[in-house]
């Protein structure tokens, strides 16, 4: 079986059980699972997800169409030079 591409996320959520079901509700639905959850010192949970892709490891990225949030991210980070 090939090797895929994972995607990850993290939130920091309180530790109640109606503010966990509200924070993972969307990225359930998005495909993602939790992997891994610890306490924080401020008393939130920390939980890390994360998501196949499907897309093969090997998949050149640099040679992938770009998204609409590549380019937002490429608009944001550009900065003119400066003489």
């Amino acid at each position: 079986m090939a090797a895929t591409r994972w995607e990850y996320e993290s939130i920091s959520v309180r530790p109640a059980p109606d503010a966990i079901k509200l924070a993972l509700e969307e990225l359930g639905e998005r495909g993602f699972q939790v992997l891994h959850v610890r306490d924080n010192a401020d008393g939130n949970l920390l939980m890390m997800l994360g998501r196949d892709t499907g897309r093969p490891a090997l998949e050149d990225a640099a040679s992938a169409p770009f998204t609409d949030s590549q380019y937002e991210m490429m608009a944001v980070n550009w900065t003119p030079p400066t003489n």
